[in-house]
């Protein structure tokens, strides 16, 4: 099995490169491909029933005569336009509206009487959210997505979690590769954990972290990028010298900019200034961007955060790319075990297949 190539992402004195939003989540940045990397072409559907778009247009119709109100913020509006319009969506988004199942006590009041029966139409109506729900259910079962079980050792999930990628497709090498990965991600989650303060609608968590190595796979195929330091403090300058404070989206969805949700924190750990790891992220490590943001938002904090949708952040940007040759040599030492042990471990496994 070849070594997978290591990329250190960097930016240099171009003002084009760089964090440019701080995307909510439901899956960490560990989990999420760096856009740094790829015009990504994931998935997209667009067999929604008639009625789901007849739905939208209503919405769009009364909102137009009557305005918004207070009610459908840049989400709703956007989810909106998508359905009228037949465009395609992507599995996160047929999710969301699968779980606006959970608005439904309020769908059968007229227009007019408060949000619920404009915002119910918005997302696709009864016919929408209904076909949402059985479509997640049919992606999902074809797609065969398999993750970490409770009790579940590394060895026990590698295992079944081989099968499944090969079953799907994959190479050995490459399910292999997926399979320690999720596993990684799975035990690293802690890091991106974010922590919300009710009262005062805050949500923190850490933004980056350095030295960390994270698996990637895309069109152009598998590798490792990784963010040292040095970086991640000249990422965090550019990101408050260009006033991006406020540049928050949703799950990476250009079309889904949120207002009313900004940055009032900000701190790099460097123990040699007294900026200590926070209390409950014992495993951050030194250089990683830890960062607060106020959420005024309602329908995001109502909708996003309370409901436990939301699960961390994750950096949008720009960055250059080079083979990882001169960072520093934990992190090359730190890749290399990873490697080494994945390959020690598909030899293995395909022994006791045998």
């Amino acid at each position: 099995m070849e070594n997978l190539p290591v990329y250190k992402l960097v930016i240099d004195d171009s003002d084009e490169l760089g964090v440019e939003y701080i995307a909510l989540v439901d899956q960490p940045a560990i989990e999420t491909n760096w856009h740094a990397f790829k015009e990504h072409q994931f998935e997209s559907y667009t067999d929604y029933p008639k009625q789901a778009s007849e739905n939208a247009k209503i919405a769009l119709r009364y909102a137009e005569e009557n305005g918004w109100g207070d009610c459908g913020e840049a989400t709703g509006k956007a989810r909106a336009n998508q359905l009228a319009k037949g465009l395609p969506i992507s599995r996160d988004t047929i999710a969301r509206m699968a779980s606006f199942e959970r608005h439904r006590q309020n769908s059968q009041k007229a227009l007019g009487d408060g949000c619920g029966r404009l915002m119910w139409l918005a997302w696709g109506g009864d016919e929408g959210i209904e076909w949402a729900q059985r479509k997640l259910e049919q992606i999902d079962r074809e797609k065969m997505v398999v993750n970490p079980r409770a009790g579940e050792t590394k060895d026990e999930f590698v295992s079944r979690c081989i099968s499944v990628e090969i079953g799907n497709g994959k190479e050995q090498d490459q399910a292999a590769a997926i399979c320690y990965s999720k596993w990684d991600e799975q035990s690293m989650k802690g890091q991106f954990k974010f922590f919300a303060d009710k009262e005062r609608r805050l949500i923190s968590g850490a933004l980056m972290i350095s030295d960390l190595p994270i698996y990637r796979a895309d069109e152009s195929g598998e590798y490792y990028v990784v963010f040292d330091k040095e970086q991640i403090e000249k990422i965090a300058q550019r990101f408050f010298k260009k006033g991006f404070t406020h540049n928050v989206n949703m799950m990476h969805d250009s079309e889904r900019q949120v207002d009313g949700v900004y940055m009032v924190e900000s701190f790099i750990i460097d123990k040699t200034r007294g900026i200590k790891t926070p209390e409950g992220y014992p495993t951050l490590t030194e250089g990683s961007w830890f960062g607060t943001f106020k959420v005024d938002n309602n329908e995001v904090w109502n909708d996003f955060i309370r409901t436990g949708v939301f699960k961390g952040f994750s950096v949008e940007g720009a960055f250059a790319h080079r083979k990882l040759k001169d960072a520093p040599v934990s992190v090359i030492e730190s890749v290399a075990d990873r490697i080494h042990n994945l390959r020690k471990k598909v030899a293995e496994i395909a022994t006791k297949s045998k």
